[in-house]
């Protein structure tokens, strides 16, 4: 072989192994696409940073948007091929996106069948499409309602702090009308304003949004007419206040609402803002059956990712038991994992009650709100139910409408 030629062999060799190494030193970028508080926000970013730190060859860029601009721009992301690598999703939602192709199974060998057991029955069912495992669970979480004790103490009332002493309806109706009158407040309690906090009422009272199957609406019930009527006398009468009142949470850490139906996450929150008084938190009102559902958050894999091994490998180290653990303590969620015992920095004893709260779920409510066309009769079912609430119409009509919108999105 002629010189000139092994000397061109052997720079092609160089230039074949520098473009190797290249490829392999530069590390991929995977789009971790998230809506949140700036505290959780910074939560987050704390795990990527020790992850990248082990995984050298990944680079996460976090990106943030508002919740409302989330639920707008993903489908549309989705649609044009440029969906996020990694993404929040709701609980809510996870069907949805399933049922769009756009979510990555995460069985094996990502995901282990332990780990798959290891999830809350409901949690399993949300996440589960044709048999794949589109998600992964990330927090739990149930309705939590909160309590000023300074006007509990004032109208002389002890809420409950076991599952056996919860309030019935009448005796919530009645603790918040003698809350509201001793503390001198606008109203007793804030209820809230989306199903998640509404739906309870109708499906503790033996009532519910879908029938057994989930194939047509059963809202249209005495049960589920009962159960909003209910809530349209407690606003009516003064001692709710109205869905449609969008300062009525605030009331409640500015020490001016006895009572307000929330989340235990919102604890993050009431750290920073509520200063003069202390709260607790106590059961949701019972019926016929406990009511509350489960919620949560979940991470996904956007199935058209270039990076499906890289992606997968990040979304299962963040929802392992140590990774999970640090983000849940710090932002008061309840974890995802059956038979985790958690200890968080403060307010345990709120955390312990509200994880009561969440093994006395409602099974049938929490997967109702996990099919997929959901979210086609959320907006008419919550506009409705405000309608109800605040007097403008009648229950029976609330769910006539209600039953109508539902059916339309489930042929």
């Amino acid at each position: 072989m002629h010189r000139k030629h092994v000397v061109g062999l052997l720079t092609a060799i160089v230039v074949l192994l520098f473009m190797s190494f290249a490829t392999h030193a530069a590390p991929i970028e995977l789009r971790f696409l998230w809506w949140e508080t700036p505290q959780r926000v910074e939560s987050i970013q704390r795990l990527i940073d020790e992850y990248e730190k082990t995984h050298p060859n990944v680079k996460i860029t976090l990106e943030s948007i508002p919740w409302d601009e989330y639920w707008q721009k993903l489908p549309v992301m989705i649609a044009g091929g440029r969906a996020p690598d990694i993404m929040f999703m709701v609980s809510g939602n996870v069907q949805r996106y399933a049922e769009m192709n756009a979510l990555l199974d995460l069985r094996e060998p990502f995901v282990s069948q332990e780990v798959i057991d290891e999830m809350y029955p409901p949690h399993r069912e949300m996440v589960t499409y044709e048999g794949k495992i589109t998600a992964m669970p990330f927090t739990l979480t149930t309705v939590t309602p909160f309590y000023n004790k300074d006007h509990a103490a004032a109208a002389g009332i002890e809420p409950p702090t076991t599952p056996e002493e919860a309030w019935t309806w009448e005796e919530f109706k009645s603790a918040a009308a003698k809350m509201k009158q001793a503390a001198g407040t606008p109203y007793g309690v804030n209820l809230g304003t989306r199903d998640f906090w509404l739906l309870p009422y109708i499906y503790q009272n033996g009532g519910a949004v879908l029938n057994e199957d989930r194939t047509a609406s059963a809202i249209n019930s005495p049960e589920a007419e009962e159960a909003l009527t209910f809530l349209q006398d407690l606003v009516v009468s003064g001692i709710a206040a109205s869905p449609v009142d969008q300062t009525a949470g605030d009331l409640f850490t500015a020490g001016l609402l006895p009572m307000n139906i929330g989340g235990h996450w919102d604890m993050a929150r009431f750290d920073t803002t509520i200063t003069d008084f202390d709260y607790g938190v106590t059961f949701f009102p019972q019926r016929k059956e406990a009511g509350p559902g489960l919620g949560g958050d979940f991470i996904a894999v956007y199935s058209r990712t270039p990076y499906p091994a890289e992606a997968a490998d990040f979304v299962v180290w963040l929802t392992s038991a140590e990774a999970n653990a640090q983000y849940i303590t710090e932002n008061y969620y309840l974890s995802p994992r059956q038979g985790a015992k958690v200890a968080y920095a403060s307010r345990q004893a709120e955390m312990d009650l509200a994880q009561k709260q969440a093994e006395m779920a409602s099974v049938r409510l929490t997967v109702d709100r996990a099919i997929p066309a959901w979210d086609k009769f959320l907006q008419v079912m919550q506009s409705e139910f405000h309608m109800v609430m605040i007097g403008d119409k009648s229950a029976a009509d609330g769910l006539k409408a209600i039953e109508t919108a539902i059916n339309k999105a489930l042929q």
